[in-house]
């Protein structure tokens, strides 16, 4: 089943470049569904929610599909989860 986790949030890819959308679970994978609209603004690094660490990451029509091994969320992130887990 996916679960919302986390609405209106940044995902940084390995790049550097980062996507605002929405994360969910699913399973072991992160899932992020990316928003269409341009986003202009600078974002800090503790407003990007989750940190793609490695290059093996499926993307098809901005949906990023993420190991959870190979993400790390900043701590604030992970605060919020333990306390809905």
């Amino acid at each position: 089943m996916t679960t919302c986790v986390i609405t209106g949030c940044a995902l940084s890819l390995p790049d550097g470049s980062w996507v605002w959308g929405d994360l969910f679970q699913e399973g072991d994978c992160w899932v992020f569904n990316a928003s269409n609209d341009p986003v202009e603004e600078t974002i800090t690094p503790g407003a990007k929610i989750l940190s793609v660490l490695s290059d093996e990451y499926f993307e098809r029509r901005r949906v990023y599909v993420i190991k959870m091994v190979d993400a790390h969320p900043n701590r604030r992130a992970a605060d919020h989860m333990r306390k809905w887990t």
